[in-house]
């Protein structure tokens, strides 16, 4: 056999086996529920929207990283008795993410903790009374 010959049954090969696949992953793929989906945007549209305003903040300081969210109501007052915590992570990947307390103060809620150089999603979440709202930042540590 000659080598263009070869060459073409090579690609003839390589193509057989590639239709092949395609045609099982075609065959046995399954859509997404779009009914449990729908459901649940509906459940989520049905929740009550908080009636408060969150001012997150990111600040360096010699210990570390700062972080501080401001709840206010409706009236501009300081919201207390609600839940609060940061998810830090890497923009492009889970295997840093790492949840963290914010501890009620006076202006507040916050918290310091130390980062590796480089740059960081910092996803503020306050919950009180079945609401919960969520705001992110992106914080470049030094």
């Amino acid at each position: 056999m000659s080598w263009p010959r070869a060459l073409v049954a090579v690609f003839l090969v390589f193509f057989a086996s590639q239709v092949t696949l395609f045609a099982i992953a075609v065959r046995h793929f399954e859509a997404p529920d779009e009914a449990g989906f729908k459901h649940g945007l509906s459940r989520e549209a049905a929740l009550p929207a908080p009636d408060w305003t969150l001012a997150p903040s990111l600040t360096k300081t010699a210990s570390g990283t700062a972080a501080r969210v401001q709840v206010t109501d409706g009236h501009g007052r300081p919201l207390r008795g609600a839940r609060a915590w940061v998810v830090v992570g890497r923009p492009a990947t889970t295997r840093d993410d790492r949840r963290i307390a914010l501890s009620p103060d006076p202006a507040g809620y916050a918290a310091t903790f130390a980062l590796a150089p480089g740059a960081w999603t910092v996803t503020f979440t306050v919950a009180r009374d079945g609401g919960q709202q969520e705001r992110a930042l992106r914080w470049t540590a030094p």
